[in-house]
């Protein structure tokens, strides 16, 4: 029987980029004025992708952004979801947010609705007047659709071929956060968030954040995770399914009392994972590499997920590292 195997090259890699990286609001519809034409100034910014003038823009502009994101993985084809961005602008002027995802079907700004126009959101980059804008703690709320596909998505639907199961997680890196959800596309702007996501009950849901509370309602049942330190957007992660899910105690730092880490992989090879020396392993890289440059592991709870089709070796997201299996 073939065995699930990482390597500790791998495990190194993936863990030595965590420690690297600890250095380095829906309301009620009101009148508001339509947006105006996009002006010039702003126009130069709002081309495909993340131009590094726009990054740079940004970067002068934008302070403490966070997001609270909520998905509904219901439906096997799309994802429908709403984000609620919390972010300071130092000034009153546009603000400019990226997605391209399927549709964006609301936008709220401070309390005020803003009709979604070709003018407004491009298909690329979601384009916030300043007049909706104030100098100071801006609430943007908006809903949206994105895909689920086997590829060429954001969100990946793996179907195994010895039970039939879909089997759900994400690949950001390096510039798929704004396939997701609307947000500010670029490493240098780092934010808090908030997670959660609609399944059904049989699933499972892993993601940066530590898992809070589980509710069950009408429409499913709802994970909700805590808030994340500050990252990136392509460290984002999550992964949902009928996973099977194997703790240990172990400690991942030097001297700390031991914590549960989770393996996390599709029900038809768990018996063949061999979980314990994985997540020793894992342990032990986190440990060595925390000594080895006097940072310990500073993203709390570590979990990893063993990802059927996974086109890289690992991806190392804070609490929520995704291997190739």
């Amino acid at each position: 029987m073939m065995k699930l195997l990482i390597t500790t090259r791998a495990i190194v890699l993936g863990a030595l980029v965590l420690s690297a990286a600890r250095l380095a609001a829906q309301p009620a519809p009101t009148t508001a004025p339509t947006a105006r034409a996009t002006r010039t100034a702003t126009a130069r910014f709002i081309g495909p992708g993340v131009s590094r003038a726009l990054a740079r823009h940004r970067t002068a502009q934008l302070r403490d952004v966070r997001y609270a994101l909520a998905l509904n993985l219901l439906a096997r084809d799309t994802a429908s979801g709403e984000v609620k961005i919390s972010v300071r602008s130092v000034q009153r002027d546009d603000i400019i947010v990226d997605f391209r995802g399927y549709a964006i079907d609301g936008l709220v700004v401070n309390g005020r609705t803003i009709a979604i126009t070709p003018a407004v959101w491009n298909g690329a980059h979601l384009i916030i007047d300043r007049a909706f804008v104030a100098a100071g703690v801006n609430q943007i709320t908006i809903t949206f659709r994105s895909p689920i596909a086997a590829a060429g998505a954001s969100i990946i639907r793996a179907r195994d071929a010895t039970d039939s199961r879909d089997y759900l997680y994400t690949l950001l890196v390096p510039s798929d956060a704004n396939l997701l959800f609307p947000c500010f596309d670029q490493p240098d702007l780092k934010a808090r968030v908030r997670f959660s996501a609609t399944t059904m009950p049989s699933w499972r849901v892993l993601a940066n954040g530590a898992l809070e509370q589980v509710d069950t309602t009408t429409a499913g049942v709802v994970h909700h995770f805590a808030a994340t330190a500050p990252m990136s957007t392509y460290l984002i992660a999550f992964a949902a399914g009928p996973w099977e899910v194997i703790t240990r105690n172990v400690a991942i730092r030097e001297g700390a009392t031991p914590a549960s880490v989770s393996m996390w992989v599709r029900a038809s090879r768990a018996k063949e994972a061999e979980a314990d020396s994985l997540i020793a392993m894992n342990a032990r890289a986190l440990r060595w590499l925390g000594d080895w440059f006097g940072v310990p592991y500073a993203f709390g709870k570590y979990d990893f997920l063993l990802a059927p089709a996974f086109p890289f070796g690992g991806m190392e997201h804070p609490g929520a590292v995704f291997y190739n299996e």
